[in-house]
């Protein structure tokens, strides 16, 4: 009678199960946000957040000339479609501009970018790390390096060579203050910070894209440079 019991008591358990608490594990696969479906939950330095990936690469001298929003939760693919895009404004502004020194020399990224498929990739020159900044100050002090890499290094070795040297350690050093200066004004200036008015990944990346265009703009307007002399550029 014990055994029937039980065996009654499971069945109705199973025919009948309590959803009152406890996560939906057959639909949990299957969720989407519904006020963003576009949008992506991300693991950020202050924890996760629903939102999206955006992308950015300045000049030398501080510009904008890419701003991308995606949907990527890191950073490591997206280096390509980046250099490509920074490869297809260079000569868009040379063509306009027939300037010949409009081109793009070195691209520099952080750890975050780091594979074998984004330093062999076809393109610009490029350095990029595999460890903090820190950790190649440190490298760069203790065991600098001069001239070219061994011959039978590999390719992750020869960066690491070139970002050991002076020139490559000088060159990698401009990195932060080229690209974080830009990426506060950003967030900070324009509100990005705070998050995007509108939504889905096309509206969002109009919202990026016209932050970017007045943060430009701002600054020629900062530096004095007058529309004749853009004009005569």
């Amino acid at each position: 009678m014990r055994l029937r019991a039980a065996y009654d008591q499971a069945r109705t358990a199973a025919e009948h199960p309590d959803t009152s608490s406890g996560p939906d594990t057959t639909t949990s696969a299957h969720r989407a946000n519904l006020t963003d479906p576009d949008s992506r939950l991300l693991k950020t330095r202050n924890g996760w957040m629903q939102g999206y990936n955006c992308q950015t690469a300045t000049s030398a001298d501080g510009f904008i000339i890419s701003a991308r929003a995606t949907q990527d939760a890191n950073d490591v693919h997206q280096f390509v479609p980046t250099m490509n895009d920074v490869t297809a404004t260079a000569g868009m502004l040379a063509e306009h501009t027939g300037r010949d020194d409009l081109a793009v020399g070195t691209m520099i990224g952080d750890a975050g970018y780091d594979s074998h498929a984004n330093l062999t990739a076809p393109g610009p020159d490029r350095l990029i790390a595999n460890a903090t900044r820190r950790d190649l100050n440190q490298a760069a002090a203790t065991d600098p390096a001069t001239g070219p890499p061994p011959p039978d290094a590999t390719t992750r070795e020869q960066m690491d060579h070139r970002l050991r040297t002076d020139d490559g350690h000088a060159l990698y050093a401009r990195r932060a203050p080229m690209v974080e200066a830009p990426n506060g004004w950003l967030k900070d200036r324009r509100g990005l910070r705070r998050g995007f008015a509108r939504r889905g990944i096309d509206a969002v990346q109009a919202e990026l894209s016209l932050a970017a265009a007045v943060t430009n703009l701002l600054k020629i307007a900062t530096n004095g440079i007058t529309t004749t002399q853009l004009a005569t550029a």
